[in-house]
């Protein structure tokens, strides 16, 4: 009996819903890169939650951005390039928090600035990415990857940029749109490949990729967005567990 009140305990402390956030929720704002970020004023509702949650993404391409908020169960922190080399840049950082009820708009405000003052080189960028990936075909042609022929669909490479090792390179029937994307929550890191042309999921093509997205401070060199990103989650489990074995101890002593 007593062991099972100290894992009751354990999950109470873990779940934090003794000290919910009113968090800003239900809501977009959008403004012009340079632009500081302003909520008007009743636009946005208010809800309770473990943790606020807000994603902030700029749109390079469209020198614009917009604010979403909202309410989330877990902490968290990740990072999101997306590259379409007909014309497309977006970089989207999402993160959650529960240190007050202003963690995500304080945060939005400051990375709202942090990412407008980024001088990314975009037509450089999708121009160098364009002829690696992207070539016009005939409908009905089959695509030669780099190991098969792809009927319908497209090439595709996946890399893991925390381990530096290869998830898959496929023929992906579903895809249809060719595309560059880097995602780093920290604990989970990749850099995705999706194309046209032949052999473009070939080892060769990640590499040219990766030496472009690190020319343009994008990416590290081996295409992670950012290396030095910690886990939150990760960190507030650990504490968690620390309190679990002490109660542990308690009891059995």
């Amino acid at each position: 009996m007593k062991f099972r009140f100290v894992v009751f305990l354990f999950l109470l402390a873990i779940d934090g819903s003794a000290t919910k956030r009113q968090c800003l929720s239900d809501c977009t704002v959008s403004g012009l890169m340079g632009m500081p970020l302003v909520v008007p004023d009743g636009l946005c509702k208010t809800a309770r939650g473990t943790n606020c949650e807000v994603t902030v993404r700029v749109r390079y391409h469209q020198k614009s951005y917009s604010v979403t908020f909202d309410t989330s169960y877990v902490k968290s922190y990740s990072r999101f390039i997306y590259i379409l080399p007909s014309y497309y840049l977006s970089y989207t950082a999402t993160y959650s928090c529960s240190s007050d009820d202003s963690c995500a708009l304080s945060f939005a405000k400051t990375k709202v600035l942090d990412l407008s003052n980024r001088t990314y080189d975009f037509i450089s960028i999708v121009s160098e990415l364009r002829p690696l990936l992207e070539e016009r075909r005939q409908a009905g042609d089959n695509l030669n990857c780099y190991d098969g022929t792809c009927l319908t669909g497209l090439c595709e490479i996946e890399y893991d940029t925390k381990s530096n090792s290869l998830r898959k390179r496929v023929c992906n029937r579903e895809a249809s749109i060719v595309r560059v994307s880097a995602f780093d929550s920290g604990s989970y890191a990749t850099l995705d490949i999706e194309c046209n042309r032949t052999n473009c999921n070939s080892p060769n093509t990640m590499a040219q990729v990766k030496r472009i997205l690190h020319a343009y401070n994008l990416t590290d060199a081996n295409g992670r967005i950012n290396r030095a990103q910690n886990g939150i989650g990760s960190a507030f489990m650990i504490g968690g567990l620390m309190l679990f074995s002490y109660l542990i101890n308690k009891t059995v002593l």
